[in-house]
């Protein structure tokens, strides 16, 4: 009678050792996973913290872009203008060199061809 007891708390304490065995390997995995995920995680937030610093960026050269593209198309109004004031002053000079009453009238011996400006390619 002594030995099935004896039988018993070996069983016990075998299945006691065993389980302990087990919570320390699902401890270790637990804390191993935790230490991934973390290391993940962190990777993870500095990568978006990248992306967010260059699109930051990004926006402010296309603020610069766009602004330099205003100011290049306000000189090139600019530039219109003047043309097209210079054009009238060769009119008018044209007028004075051939003289007469309806001199004014005449079409200028000035042609477009002469007139035309280089326009870059706009994108």
């Amino acid at each position: 009678s002594s030995r099935p007891a004896a039988s018993a708390a070996w069983l016990t304490s075998a299945m006691a050792d065993a389980f302990v065995k087990l919570k320390k390997t699902l401890q270790e995995v637990m804390t191993y996973a935790d230490e991934r995920i973390e290391k993940r995680g962190k990777a993870a937030c500095d990568f978006v913290e990248k992306v967010q610093r260059d699109e930051a960026e990004v926006r402010q050269e296309l603020a610069a872009l766009q602004a330099e593209f205003a100011s290049i198309e306000d000189e090139h109004a600019e530039l219109d203008r003047q043309l097209r004031e210079m054009q009238e002053l060769r009119v008018a000079l044209e007028a004075q060199r051939n003289g007469g009453l309806f001199a004014c009238c005449s079409p200028p011996s000035v042609t477009a061809h002469e007139l035309s400006v280089f326009e870059p390619e706009r994108e």
